[in-house]
């Protein structure tokens, strides 16, 4: 794929300040996440760019691309042998939990990109309709992330673990700053589904 030029200014949001430290959130992550209005008005990943005077280059999805953003916010990590991402964060007193995020490369050309976000707390299969149910309530009433039950399709689970995505199309190409602002994202809005559940339905 060629490169393209393309005038862009990524647009400016609290979230964009979100640092990404594997020694938790500071109280500007936190405030970042609880930007519930700019959440859902201002920063639909179909809202995230508009013209500008920066200029980006369009390029294909790749594992370096990811890998490079991630190494400029000096966010530690590790991939698995497919090359997706893992970025662990500590326990965070608002949402009670500590949260995983995996990047995961998707598509029959990894053009696919998604972002998984998950806690350390198991549900009991006891709590598993209560749980079905607080998920469908955030689906209605929130545009991201998706947030679902994860369980085998067999269902002999007895445990099951609350996950987030979100997922983007990148087949006809990406650049690095729409790439990182969509992580920057799936992050703060993670961590704010679980401080929904733990701090207002007390759920977790």
């Amino acid at each position: 794929m060629s490169a393209v030029m393309i005038p862009c200014r990524m647009a400016q949001t609290r979230l964009a300040s979100y640092d990404h430290r594997v020694s938790g959130y500071t109280a500007g992550d936190r405030l970042a996440v609880k930007d519930r209005d700019r959440l859902d008005n201002e920063i639909q990943p179909t809202l995230l760019l508009r013209l500008g005077v920066d200029v980006a280059t369009v390029e294909p999805l790749t594992h370096d691309l990811v890998e490079r953003f991630l190494r400029k916010r000096n966010t530690r990590f590790m991939t698995d042998s497919d090359g997706d991402f893992k970025i662990e964060y500590t326990r965070d007193e608002d949402s009670g939990v500590e949260i995983t995020i995996w990047i995961i490369f998707n598509g029959k050309v990894k053009d696919k990109l998604q972002f998984r976000g998950s806690a350390d707390k198991q549900i009991g299969r006891v709590r598993w309709s209560e749980a079905i149910s607080l998920c469908n309530e955030w689906n209605r009433i929130r545009l991201f992330p998706k947030a679902y039950l994860n369980t085998r399709n067999d269902g002999s689970d007895e445990v099951a673990g609350l996950v987030c995505e979100l997922n983007l199309d990148l087949s006809a190409g990406t650049f690095e700053e729409f790439v990182q602002d969509q992580y920057t994202l799936a992050v703060a809005s993670t961590a704010w589904f679980f401080e929904w559940l733990h701090k207002e339905k007390r759920f977790i």
